[in-house]
């Protein structure tokens, strides 16, 4: 059901409380809510903003009502599809996510779902602040053969970018909207094509301006996220802002409008002349589920296979840990330096280990391969040459793009 301005008020107050815990403890260091700071913060974020928009305008907003149970999963299998392209991209990967499956696979749900509702709530606040309502723009044919002309660039850039993705990677965020607006636009009054073609652009100015808010602020709450994704973007190592490099938030804007087309798409699938007001429809909501859960398992797998690059490293993963240590297993080994962990002793070793395993979330793994290569410390890594490394590295080689990410950030934290 729709907030009312009194819930709205009461949501923005819990969003705002939850926010700035979320960063006050992640500014402290605290581990735990590192790993789910990006969670906690995108879900506050939409409390905030649907609790102002409910309380200052009590009326349907078009990612809350009864259809915010129904976009969630719908949000989690547009997210999904693309780090399956992400894939064949390789410019991006994920490090320091929970060790455990289950709680791993619940992060990437509750993070994914945030991706339609933040898009489309944003939009709505820019549109309720009157943001290029009268802005007008020269009317066309929205003819039949335009469209397929759009639809065929569309799948251009897919198949370009897929092909060819060390040059096209960037058609990677054109293509989504190419594809499916027109399909859209065919079958429903009221689009972003349609609108332009009737001298209204508004919609598509709101949306590109609410994928770059969007974008900084994923991009803001990453950088600050133990677990998080790092970029590998071919010659764009350099300049960045948090993660991103400058030139990739332009991909933001149009991935904003994709999404915008998505779910209007979706929302005219999942249309059921029963529903009512008051409520979900049960029917639509487990149809829903029903149709994406397989889905988002199967991607889960597939992400967790081909861009998780490393967990979050517990006690007993430490070499020479064991039961007689009285230090839980389970313990996240991060909190067990500097060197006295509730009276423990704990071995100088293990806090390079963990130092060199948090640089840039390489990993306890790599760290203890490196360590293999007489390489210890972030200081020593910085002295190394990328070619000359990976030609001294055994089985299984991070790939070239990790090593010289690792190398440039060494070099970057012990410059003077």
């Amino acid at each position: 059901m729709m907030p009312t301005r009194v819930s709205g008020i009461i949501l923005c107050v819990v969003g705002v409380g939850v926010h700035g815990l979320a960063w006050s403890r992640v500014l402290e260091g605290d581990l735990a809510w590192g790993m789910w700071f990006y969670q906690a913060s995108w879900w506050s974020y939409l409390g905030i903003l649907a609790g102002v928009l409910a309380a200052i305008r009590p009326r349907p907003l078009e990612a809350w009502g009864r259809d915010f149970l129904v976009v969630l999963p719908w949000s989690v299998v547009w997210w999904v599809f693309f780090d399956i392209v992400g894939l064949r991209l390789q410019n991006w990967y994920y490090v320091m996510l929970p060790p455990s499956r289950g709680l791993r696979w619940c992060g990437f749900w509750t993070a994914f779902a945030t991706v339609i509702p933040l898009t489309l709530l944003t939009h709505d606040a820019l549109r309720h602040i009157g943001l290029f309502g009268k802005t007008k723009w020269p009317e066309f044919d929205l003819t039949g053969r335009l469209l397929r002309i759009i639809m065929v660039a569309g799948a251009v850039a897919l198949l370009l970018s897929l092909a060819w993705p060390r040059c096209c990677f960037p058609l990677t965020w054109l293509f989504a909207p190419l594809l499916i607006e027109p399909c859209v636009a065919r079958r429903s009054v009221s689009t972003i094509l349609t609108e332009l073609s009737q001298g209204r652009p508004a919609t598509l100015l709101r949306l590109l301006t609410a994928g770059f808010v969007v974008g900084g602020l994923w991009e803001l709450f990453n950088a600050y996220s133990l677990s998080r994704w790092i970029y590998t973007v071919p010659g764009l190592e350099e300049g960045k802002v948090f993660e991103m490099p400058i030139l990739g938030f332009l991909g933001f804007p149009p991935f904003a409008l994709a999404t915008y087309s998505f779910w209007s798409a979706v929302r005219r699938l999942n249309a059921d002349g029963h529903a009512t007001a008051r409520g979900v429809c049960a029917r639509r909501l487990l149809w829903s589920f029903v149709v994406t859960i397989p889905v988002s398992i199967a991607g889960f797998a597939l992400i967790d296979h081909g861009s998780v690059r490393s967990f979050v490293p517990l006690a007993r993963d430490l070499p020479g840990w064991d039961d007689s240590i009285g230090i839980p297993a389970h313990r996240v080994a991060f909190e067990l330096c500097p060197a006295l962990s509730e009276g423990k002793v704990v071995p100088d070793r293990w806090c390079r280990l963990l130092d060199m395993a948090r640089h840039r979330g390489l990993g306890l793994p790599r760290a203890l391969e490196l360590e293999g290569l007489g390489i210890c410390r972030v200081a020593e890594l910085a002295r190394c040459n990328a070619d000359t490394l990976m030609a001294r590295w055994g089985e299984d080689p991070p790939s070239a793009m990790e090593l010289r990410l690792w190398i440039t950030a060494a070099k970057r934290m012990t410059s003077p």
